[in-house]
């Protein structure tokens, strides 16, 4: 009733938004990035019961390897080494 669907749609661009409404990363819209970079950078988190094996850190390396994710691979190193 709130509207977390939509919003969820909204940050995946599977629905347009209005004209009073936009969207932007690090000041770029889903356009400049590209839609596949666009969602690999956008994110949902689930809270609930993790049936993954493997720690948090393993399951952002796997991410990582992902093509859509290697232009980020210098800008997330300092990200992990602060994790460290």
């Amino acid at each position: 009733g709130i509207g977390k669907t939509q919003l969820l749609r909204a940050l995946a661009c599977l629905d347009h938004l209005n004209e009073e409404a936009a969207l932007t990363l690090d000041g770029k819209t889903p356009e400049a990035y590209g839609f596949p970079g666009w969602r690999a950078r956008v994110s949902y988190v689930y809270q609930g019961r993790v049936s993954l094996k493997g720690t948090v850190r393993e399951h952002f390396a796997k991410l990582r390897s992902f093509s859509s994710h290697r232009e980020r691979l210098a800008k997330d190193q300092g990200t992990a080494e602060q994790l460290q």
